[in-house]
């Protein structure tokens, strides 16, 4: 598993990357039961790779969309002028 963008968001999000980090929006959203499932899954993977780092629900959705919105930019054909 690939935890490069999972420490760093981690970190971004506890202020030890950049004290001056974008502000955040907290947002709600609902989501099926077998994909919350899916999200604990991961993130109980990342803590158990990493022991002692604390990684939870909302960590996990944070690098995983992330993850999902860069794949979608670098499978995005540029526009051409």
């Amino acid at each position: 598993m690939d935890l490069t963008v999972d420490i760093s968001v981690r970190w971004e999000t506890m202020g030890y990357i950049d004290m001056a980090a974008p502000k955040t929006t907290q947002i709600g959203v609902r989501l099926e039961d077998k994909l919350v499932a899916k999200i604990d899954a991961y993130a109980a993977r990342v803590v158990a790779d990493l022991p002692g780092v604390r990684f939870g629900r909302s960590d996990a959705i944070r690098v995983l969309v992330t993850k999902g919105l860069a794949a979608s930019e670098k499978r995005r054909p540029k526009a051409s002028r």
